[in-house]
C-alpha cells in the first residue's frame, strides 16, 4: 500500500523511509485491510466542546504494508500503533489529510495476517446539523447523541466507514455520574470512575456497519414498554427529562408494531433490545441497531395532547425504522449505490404495517400522493437512476431523495402485487435468511425474488432501478365484435415544455380491469415492447370503462384515449386509492400538456 514492489520491501526488510510519499485513498478504502472486531472507549461530557477516548481495532491484511488506510475526519491523533498477531507493539504516526481518510504508519513492515490497530484521540462535538456526535442543550440540560449515515462514523472515531465493513462492537462509555447512557447493546456493567463519572460497558454488539453505531448521553428519563417478539425483546422508550408521560401512543404502539414486523419477516428481531431515544428538537430519526434515534415529535405528544395527524405521522415513521432491523442492519448494502435496498423497502414497509395495526386509519389512501411526488421528480431530464452509480461523496448524500423512497417504494408495490403478495413475502423472507449478519447487492434479492416468483424478476426489475423516468402508457379500447382487446402503447413521461426523448421503453406490469355483465375482470400483463395488445377475455361486450391501473399500484400514468378517462371516472367502480389515484393522474396529464379538459371532463 505503500511501495510499488511492497513484496520485494517485505522480503528484504527495505525501510518505507525509501517509498515514495503516500498518498491516501480518492472515495473508498481497498480492501487489503478488513476489520474483525472493534473495542471502542469514550469519555463523553455533553457540556463540553470536545470528547476523547481510545479505539481497539483487530484487523486482517491481505497483503503487506506499512501504512494502514481507515476512516477519519477532524480527528486528533495522540497515540498510534499496530502490534502484528500475539508480538509486540510498534508505535506508529499518523498521516493524512484530515479529511476522510486516516493513516497509520509504521517503522517496518506488517505482513499478512491478524493485527490489532490502537489509537487515542479526541474530536469535537457537533453544535449544528444532523451528522457526527452532536449535543444539545435544552432547558439547562445537555444532551448528547450520534447519527452516522452515511459516512459520518469517521468524524467521531477512527474505523472503516463503509457499510461492507461489518464487526462487532465492544462500547464503553465514561460520563458525567448525573447522566445516563445507552448504545447499540444492553448493558453489560456499571461502575464509578474518576472525576465524578459513570463507566458504562455494554455487551458486544452483533457485526454491524459503523453508520449504525450509536451512543446517546444525558439526563433522560426511562419509560418501559414492555417485551415483545419471540425472544420477549425488551422495549424501552428513552425520552429527556420532564417529558415521560407524554410517550403514551409511542409506548402502546412500538410492541404493536414490532410484532406485526417480525411476524411478516419471519426472522426474530435481530438484536438484543430496542431501545427508542427522543431527542429535544423535532423532525429526523435515525435507525440505529437497537438504538432507534428521533426527532422529539415522533415519540412524545405535544403538551397540549394527542392530535389524530402526529398519531398517524408517527406510526408511520415508527414502522419504517423498526422495519430497518431486517432490511439494512440484518441484511445490509454493500455500497451506497443500493441505498434503495434499506430506504425504499423501510418506505414500502411502513404503509403496509400501519395498515394492518391501524386499519381506521386508511394509510394506503396516502399512497398515490406518494407516487406521484415521486413521478413529478422523475419526470424531469435531470432525474437520477434509483440504483445510480458513487463517483464522489456528494452523490452518496444525493442519494436520499424521492427516487429512492417514494419512486423505490412504488416499483416495490407494484411488482409485489404483479407477483402476489404471499410469493412477494416469500422472496424477503429469503433473501433475509440467506444474507443475515452480511452484505448484499440489488441482484441478490431479484435472485430470492425471482425463485419466489418462478420466473425472472430480474430483467423487468431492473428496467425502474436502472433508467430514470416514468413510463406513460397510452391505451386504447378497440372493440370488434365479441372480441375486446386494449392496445397499449408506452413512451416516457415528461413535462410541460421538456425537450426530453420520450422514446423510452421499460418492462412495466400493467394490470386493467374492466367492466363485465356480472361485475368486473382484471388481466395482467408484463408491458415490455414499446406496443402490446392485451386481449379482455371476460369481456363478451365492448367494456363500458376500463382502469388500466388496477388497484393503483402501478409506477406510471396513464393516458386515456378519447372519451375513457370519463367514462372511467363516471361509473363509480373505483375503490378510494383508486380514485384518488385517477385524481392525480388527470392532473398529471393536464399539468403536462397531454390533455386539455374538454378531453377529460367533456
Amino acid at each position: 500500500m505503500i511501495c510499488r514492489n511492497l513484496w520485494v520491501s517485505f522480503l528484504f526488510a527495505v525501510s518505507p523511509m525509501f517509498c515514495a510519499e503516500v498518498q491516501p485513498p480518492s472515495l473508498r478504502l481497498d480492501g487489503s485491510v478488513v476489520p474483525q472486531r472493534y473495542r471502542l472507549d469514550l469519555t463523553i461530557d455533553p457540556a463540553q466542546d470536545r470528547f476523547h477516548g481510545s479505539i481497539d481495532i483487530d484487523v486482517k491484511l491481505s497483503i503487506p504494508a506499512s501504512v494502514v488506510w481507515l476512516n477519519g475526519t477532524d480527528l486528533k491523533v495522540s497515540e498510534a500503533a499496530i502490534r502484528y498477531g500475539k508480538g509486540p507493539e510498534q508505535r506508529a504516526r499518523a498521516i493524512g489529510s484530515g479529511k476522510d481518510f486516516l493513516g497509520v504508519q509504521t517503522q517496518t513492515i506488517v505482513p499478512p495476517g491478524s493485527a490489532t490497530i490502537r489509537i487515542v484521540f479526541s474530536a469535537a462535538f457537533r453544535k449544528q446539523g444532523f451528522a457526527g456526535v452532536l449535543t444539545w442543550q435544552d432547558s439547562g440540560d445537555w444532551y448528547a447523541y450520534s447519527d452516522f449515515e452515511p459516512i459520518d462514523a469517521r468524524t467521531a472515531f477512527p474505523c472503516f466507514d463503509e457499510p461492507i465493513y461489518k464487526a462487532p462492537w465492544h462500547i464503553t462509555l465514561r460520563v458525567p455520574s448525573r447522566m445516563q447512557a445507552f448504545s447499540n447493546a444492553r448493558q453489560l456493567s456499571e461502575a464509578p470512575g474518576e472525576n465524578g463519572q459513570r463507566i458504562v460497558r455494554f455487551h458486544p454488539t452483533a457485526p454491524i456497519s459503523t453508520y449504525l453505531v450509536a451512543l446517546a448521553v444525558g439526563p433522560f428519563e426511562i419509560v418501559e414498554a414492555g417485551h415483545a417478539g419471540k425472544k420477549k425483546t425488551p422495549l424501552r422508550i428513552i425520552v429527556p427529562k420532564g417529558r415521560s408521560a407524554r410517550t403514551t401512543f409511542a409506548r402502546e404502539a412500538t410492541p404493536k408494531i414490532f410484532e406485526a414486523l417480525e411476524n411478516y419477516f419471519g426472522i426474530p428481531y435481530p438484536f438484543d433490545k430496542l431501545d427508542q431515544v427522543a431527542f429535544p428538537f423535532n423532525g429526523g430519526a435515525m435507525e440505529n441497531a437497537g438504538l432507534i434515534t428521533y426527532g422529539q415529535s415522533h415519540l412524545v405528544a405535544p403538551p397540549t395532547g394527542e392530535f389524530h395527524r402526529r398519531k398517524i405521522s408517527s406510526a408511520n415513521i415508527i414502522a419504517h425504522e423498526i422495519a430497518h432491523q431486517w432490511f439494512g442492519n440484518l441484511a445490509t448494502l454493500h455500497w451506497w449505490d443500493d441505498l434503495w435496498l434499506n430506504e425504499a423497502f423501510a418506505e414500502w414497509m411502513e404503509v403496509r404495517i400501519v395498515d394492518r395495526i391501524f386499519p381506521e386509519w386508511k394509510a394506503p389512501l396516502f399512497l398515490p400522493f406518494r407516487k406521484g411526488f415521486a413521478i413529478s421528480s422523475d419526470s424531469l431530464t435531470s432525474a437520477r437512476r434509483i440504483r445510480q452509480p458513487i463517483e464522489n461523496a456528494g452523490d452518496i448524500a444525493q442519494a436520499f431523495d424521492s427516487i429512492t423512497y417514494n419512486k423505490g417504494a412504488a416499483v416495490i408495490g407494484m411488482f409485489e402485487s404483479f407477483i402476489g403478495p404471499a410469493k412477494f413475502r416469500t422472496g424477503i423472507q429469503s433473501y433475509l435468511r440467506k444474507h443475515a449478519w452480511k452484505n448484499t447487492i440489488t441482484s441478490d434479492f431479484l435472485s430470492a425474488l425471482s425463485e419466489a416468483a418462478g420466473k425472472d424478476m430480474s430483467a423487468p426489475f431492473s428496467t425502474f432501478l436502472d433508467r430514470p423516468g416514468a413510463p406513460l402508457p397510452r391505451v386504447k379500447l378497440e372493440c370488434n365484435g365479441p372480441a375486446s382487446d386494449v392496445s397499449i402503447s408506452q413512451e416516457r413521461f415528461l413535462p410541460l415544455g421538456s425537450k426530453g426523448d420520450r422514446k423510452q421503453s421499460w418492462q412495466v406490469p400493467v394490470c386493467i380491469r374492466y367492466a363485465t355483465d356480472s361485475s368486473s375482470a382484471t388481466e395482467c400483463t408484463l408491458l415490455s415492447d414499446p406496443k402490446q395488445t392485451v386481449r379482455l377475455q371476460k369481456a363478451k361486450s365492448c367494456p363500458a370503462w376500463i382502469d388500466a391501473d388496477a388497484g393503483a399500484v402501478g409506477y406510471y400514468r396513464v393516458l386515456y384515449e378519447g372519451d375513457l378517462a370519463v367514462r372511467l371516472a363516471q361509473a363509480r367502480s373505483l375503490s378510494p386509492i383508486e380514485e384518488a389515484d385517477l385524481i392525480h393522474n388527470v392532473r398529471s396529464l393536464f399539468d403536462a400538456g397531454l390533455a386539455s379538459p374538454e378531453q377529460l371532463f367533456p
